[in-house]
């Protein structure tokens, strides 16, 4: 919905909208998305559904399966809000780029090294934190619901 209204907003308004939507709405997307999946951690991790499809049904309900999905989907948050917050951080210091030859140190960090670096960590992060939490077990032969199997609970990154 609100990349819906981004757009209507973009085509009914003229040069200067665009220009405003460009410098804090664009930016200020990554906030919103981030605080959305902080949001829903207690009702339902963004990372569960994507765990879902890995993961045998008979693990969904156990207490490390939901632990895993609401640790990686409040880091997942997280992490995309101070994405977010980089990209506001930018605007608001006036740092955008005017040029092919513009050379600020400043917004080589705000919009490439800190995004980049929070990917790079998120995602080795959710490829081992599951291991971390399960020991690297594979379910147990007496039907032991706790017990994880470590690469099934988390999305795969496709």
């Amino acid at each position: 919905m609100l990349f819906g209204v981004i757009a209507i907003v973009g085509f009914v308004g003229g040069p200067d909208v665009d220009l405003w939507l460009y410098t804090w709405a664009a930016p200020a997307v990554g906030v919103a998305l981030g605080l959305f999946v902080l949001a829903t951690v207690p009702f339902m991790p963004f990372t569960e559904q994507y765990a879902r499809e890995s993961t045998p049904r008979a693990y969904w309900g156990s207490p490390t399966f939901k632990k895993i999905n609401r640790v990686l989907s409040v880091a997942w948050g997280a992490a995309i809000t101070v994405m977010g917050l980089a990209s506001i951080a930018v605007s608001a210091l006036g740092l955008r780029a005017t040029s092919e030859s513009s050379d600020s140190l400043p917004e080589l960090l705000l919009n490439w090294v800190v995004p980049v670096g929070i990917m790079w960590f998120m995602v080795r992060f959710t490829a081992t934190y599951p291991e971390k939490v399960t020991g690297g077990q594979h379910g147990s032969a007496d039907g032991d619901e706790d017990t994880v199997p470590a690469a099934a609970s988390v999305a795969q990154h496709r």
